[in-house]
C-alpha cells in the first residue's frame, strides 16, 4: 500500500531536474551543433549520405519504432 501511494506522489522517473534534462538535452545539443555547423559555412549539399542515414534512420526511425513498440 505504501509503494502505491509513493508512485502517485512521484511522477518522475528519477527527479524532475534529471528527467527534464534527459528529455531536453538531446534536442538542445543537436540544435546547437546544427547552428554551429551552419554558421561555420557548412551546407546541406556538403553532407555525406551516411550522415543522413545515421541521423534519420539510426535516430529518428529507431525512436519512432521504439515508441510505437512500447505503446
Amino acid at each position: 500500500m505504501m509503494a502505491h501511494s509513493f508512485l502517485r506522489a512521484q511522477p518522475w522517473i528519477f527527479s524532475a531536474r534529471f528527467d527534464l534534462g534527459f528529455i531536453l538535452a538531446p534536442a538542445l545539443v543537436v540544435t546547437l551543433a546544427a547552428l554551429a555547423w551552419s554558421l561555420s559555412g557548412g551546407a546541406a549539399s556538403e553532407t555525406s549520405p551516411w550522415v543522413w542515414l545515421v541521423l534519420v534512420v539510426g535516430v529518428d526511425v529507431a525512436h519512432v519504432y521504439s515508441t510505437l513498440f512500447r505503446t
